[in-house]
């Protein structure tokens, strides 16, 4: 069902000024790219809170974050309803909630609904009046005394509630939301469910009970004999026959009080097949294959920014089946069937990766033939047995050309068997001569966090090893540098693409190097001026004088506003987007003026896309860019009129503009200014 539509205006923070409009059944705010309402704050979490439309009625509730959420200032603590006019905060940043679909309306409590009232039988007919005393009737009678006891119930009662009230505050009971599985989800008979809730209490709750079918499975308590809040729990749980369960949590806080029931349910169906989030026989070594590795029911492949899914499935091991034994030095021809079980056509630049565990002197990557969804692809990766005895296991997955690893791991495990030693030759008088019992086996693993990242970030390399007298790694600012056990880890900021060499003697004094490789895309220009995130700091004007920002649509003065997220002529939307409109007279402008925090240096660049709003059929103005001392010089300008398509503005500052601390954005109308709807998309000066 199609919900009313919701308005969220950024009040304060960056991104003051900007709107979201969205109508759905669940909204999500949060810092990370994919959430309904992107806020950009380092103080709000990538799923900081969720707007949901229950019983008619808008309900927020905070997702576990790491500040909370606040609704006038309140901390929010469960389901909160939402009216008209409401302030939220996330971090930094706080939003004006708007819905006229609720205006005026106070919120409810969010609860179940009330109970309809017990029946009660209709009464009996009347009887034939008898006399009493005084000449009342019996009937008189008793109904005076019913009424008499019913007055002392009712004094009674109030007189304890009363004493009660106290009480009756201090008996607070947690909140409990079912982030996972959604309710009605599917899983086949066997298959483990990961059943994730976040529970909240002022007085911090002690533990999470999961029941199934009414009775408990099990029970979640927190380390902390005082409670924690907000404390989640994942709880696991798996059927054994097909049906229909409903799976019950309650929460307990440090008081004793425990939560109103929270229930979903669970359609489980016949016997588990292998899915692209299943591990088969090729994954990592003590991994059970029998059951696969658990899942949250709900959990889907990420999604690309074209809206089609990344995921990669094993099929069969074309070569080197697990556990084959290859002589030390051998070359080891490793070929790997893989569907793609994804909706995104695998096309240039997708890539087979070294992700952990030996490496056997494979290069870290290899290029993947093109492959439609669906279709399987054979992979193979030349690598060479290792000359020390032992069992030796690789994991590889896919990697995207925009760096994202994805996809199910899968494996290549080989055997190395100790080299059969010459039996000497008996004497005519033989002497027993002790063995020394072999080394025990080392470990050497080489792992690095993230192997690609940006010119002037950081990764960290990690070491695990056991059984070895030495290790030194090599590779940008180590240089043989020694490497001491179990574990280790060093954070490393390589300028260019580099690979690093841990170098491993062992206890029998043989030696092996395992590799890792770091790859380095350049850096981008660095934004040092964001107009948008200053639209409210500049010094807005028309011919009519000084403009309120932001302005309202409204204003035959001219106006700005913030149209992030909506359409623009060529079909595009993005989220910093500024409309300026000019005047409503003929040839009006407006005008905003920035002092930039400081001057403009020799290279910096203005950058931006200038156009029109969608349906802005007759819009025709000229943009202009102005520089100077007092922001009048021309630095750039263009006639635009509606022709769907948006114009890209790229230019570097004249030398004359130099050292100036003043840049305005203008615009003028071509006549009338009818729908002159004008739109400068991410405006910023960039300095390389």
């Amino acid at each position: 069902m199609q919900q009313p539509s919701i308005t969220l205006t950024v009040q304060q923070g960056p991104q003051r000024g900007q709107r979201f409009s969205v109508s759905k059944d669940s909204i999500i705010l949060g810092r990370v790219v994919g959430s309904d309402v992107v806020v950009t704050d380092s103080e709000v979490s990538r799923r900081h809170a969720s707007i949901t439309w229950e019983r008619g009625q808008p309900v927020i509730r905070d997702l576990g974050s790491t500040n909370g959420t606040f609704v006038n200032g309140v901390r929010v603590t469960g389901a909160q309803a939402l009216r008209d006019g409401d302030t939220i905060g996330l971090g930094k940043a706080q939003l004006g909630f708007q819905c006229p679909a609720v205006a005026g309306a106070y919120p409810t409590a969010v609860g179940p609904a009330p109970r309809p009232p017990a029946y009660a039988p209709p009464p009996a007919p009347p009887a034939e009046a008898r006399k009493g005393p005084g000449g009342l009737s019996w009937m008189a009678l008793g109904l005076l005394g019913a009424a008499v006891v019913v007055l002392l119930v009712v004094a009674a009662v109030g007189a304890y509630l009363y004493t009660q009230r106290g009480k009756k505050i201090a008996g607070g009971v947690p909140t409990v939301v079912i982030n996972s599985p959604a309710s009605g989800s599917q899983v086949p008979v066997g298959q483990e469910v990961i059943v994730q809730v976040t529970a909240t209490d002022p007085k911090g709750v002690t533990r999470v009970e999961l029941l199934v079918n009414g009775v408990l499975y099990h029970s979640d308590v927190s380390p902390n004999p005082q409670g924690q809040s907000p404390f989640i729990s994942r709880q696991s749980w798996r059927a054994s026959a097909p049906g229909t369960y409903t799976l019950m949590l309650k929460a307990y806080n440090a008081a004793g009080g425990v939560s109103q029931p929270e229930a979903i349910t669970v359609n489980v169906t016949g016997a588990t097949t292998p899915g692209p989030g299943e591990v088969t026989s090729t994954l990592a070594p003590g991994t059970p294959t029998a059951t696969g590795t658990p899942v949250v029911v709900t959990g889907t492949p990420p999604p690309t920014p074209t809206g089609c899914t990344l995921d990669a499935a094993f099929v069969a091991d074309v070569t080197v089946p697990d556990g084959t034994v290859f002589s030390p030095g051998t070359q080891v021809d490793k070929i790997w069937r893989i569907r793609n079980s994804g909706s995104c056509p695998w096309e240039s630049g997708y890539t087979w990766v070294f992700v952990s565990g030996d490496q056997m002197g494979a290069a870290p990557s290899q290029a993947v033939p093109a492959t439609a969804a669906g279709a399987n692809v054979d992979i193979g990766v030349t690598m060479y047995a290792p000359s020390a005895p032992g069992t030796y296991t690789g994991h590889w997955r896919m990697k995207s050309p925009d760096g994202q690893v994805f996809g199910q791991t899968c494996s290549v495990q080989i055997v190395v068997p100790a080299l059969a030693t010459a039996t000497p030759t008996p004497t005519e008088t033989p002497t027993a001569t002790p063995t020394q019992p072999p080394p025990p086996s080392s470990v050497i693993e080489f792992t690095v966090d993230d192997d690609t990242i940006t010119a002037g970030n950081c990764t960290t390399l990690r070491v695990h090893i056991e059984n070895v007298q030495t290790a030194t790694l090599s590779g940008a600012e180590y240089a043989n540098s020694g490497v001491t056990g179990p574990h280790w880890s060093g954070s490393t900021c390589p300028a260019s693409t580099t690979t690093y060499t841990l170098h491993v003697v062992k206890l029998d004094s043989s030696t092996e190097d395992k590799t890792v490789t770091v790859n380095v895309t350049p850096a981008g220009p660095t934004v040092v001026y964001d107009f948008m995130d200053h639209m409210c700091d500049a010094n807005w004007t028309s011919g009519a004088g000084s403009l309120p920002c932001p302005g309202g649509t409204g204003d035959n003065e001219g106006f700005v506003i913030a149209v992030g997220g909506m359409e623009l002529e060529d079909g595009s939307t993005w989220p910093k987007a500024l409309e300026t409109h000019p005047q409503w007279v003929n040839d009006g402008w407006i005008q905003g003026k920035y002092h930039l925090p400081s001057p403009i240096q020799a290279g910096d660049r203005f950058v931006a896309k200038v156009g029109f709003l969608k349906n802005a059929a007759a819009g025709n103005v000229r943009f202009m860019v102005t520089a100077g001392t007092n922001g009048g010089s021309t630095a750039w300008t263009q006639v635009k009129p509606y022709n769907n398509s948006l114009v890209d503005v790229s230019f570097e500052f004249p030398s004359i503009f130099v050292g100036s601390s003043y840049v305005s954005l203008r615009l003028l109308a071509n006549g009338s200014p009818s729908q002159d709807w004008a739109v400068w998309v991410e405006p910023r000066i960039e300095r390389p």
